[in-house]
């Protein structure tokens, strides 16, 4: 399997996530994905003889390439993915370094410019990869038994004739998922709580990249992916992952983001 870095291109990304989940994964494929799942920031690896300029600066102004690379976040993330799966390449409307200093550029960035984190690419699995990777480290026993067609056929699978007391390997495996829905139940009450804690830490962390209009619509997205990828899934709907509009419509209705005073 392939060791991943701090920083890794979507090829690196693609080979990881083929080893891992054993399904076909391509550069455009991950994009796609980094699309779905709604990210909140993308790094990209900004050639040294790329030429960069500060947004106030006029265009007449003849831009500077810094003649060394440089790793800065896009701007307007969803825009530049979407032409990148398109076209390959793409134009950022803006980018800024780690010291918060905004940049743009006429030349196009791409896709092979892109770094991911290993956190990112660790988002990428869907719900059910994720579900069956637990399932191979031994979590979830009933479920695994399920998969591999250990089906109950009649109550003499539960309880043995000679002893109504005695359960077998099966029926403690179905108290212990008995037992796992009860705590499944009781975390999905308060899930409301925990997506509007997520909505408020993405307000947060758009409001101190400069965003001002933090809204329940447009960080519903990321609150849904959020609150789906918490292991175990216990903030799962009935159907699996919450969608969008489900965290929209009930858990985020009436919220208002609030900086706050320890906000920038």
């Amino acid at each position: 399997m392939i060791y991943l870095g701090k920083w890794n291109s979507l090829s690196d990304a693609a080979s990881y996530l083929r080893d891992r989940t054993g399904e076909t994964w391509t550069e455009r494929a991950i994009i796609s994905r980094l699309i779905e799942i709604g990210l909140d920031t993308v790094s990209v690896n900004v050639a040294g003889d790329i030429p960069l300029m500060q947004p106030y600066e006029s265009e007449r102004q003849k831009a500077t390439p810094y003649g060394y690379a440089q790793l800065l976040q896009v701007c307007e993330v969803t825009q530049f993915l979407h032409e990148l799966e398109i076209a390959g390449e793409a134009r950022p409307l803006a980018l800024v370094n780690e010291a918060g200093i905004r940049f743009k550029t006429s030349t196009p960035i791409p896709s092979s410019a892109v770094r991911l984190s290993r956190d990112e690419i660790d988002q990428l699995p869907t719900g059910f990869h994720r579900l069956v990777e637990a399932m191979k480290r031994g979590e979830y026993p009933e479920l695994r038994a399920l998969a591999l067609g250990e089906a109950i056929t009649s109550t003499e699978d539960l309880v043995p004739a000679e002893d109504t007391h005695a359960a077998t390997p099966l029926a403690n495996a179905l108290d212990e998922q008995s037992a796992k829905e009860s705590v499944v139940t009781a975390a999905d009450n308060d899930w409301k709580a925990v997506a509007r804690e997520l909505a408020q830490k993405v307000g947060e962390e758009r409001w101190s990249r400069g965003e001002r209009e933090i809204t329940a619509r447009n960080v519903s997205k990321s609150v849904a992916y959020r609150l789906g990828s918490i292991d175990p899934p216990k903030y799962w709907g009935k159907r699996g992952q919450r969608s969008e509009s489900n965290v929209r419509n009930e858990a985020l209705y009436g919220w208002k983001f609030n900086p706050g005073t320890g906000v920038a």
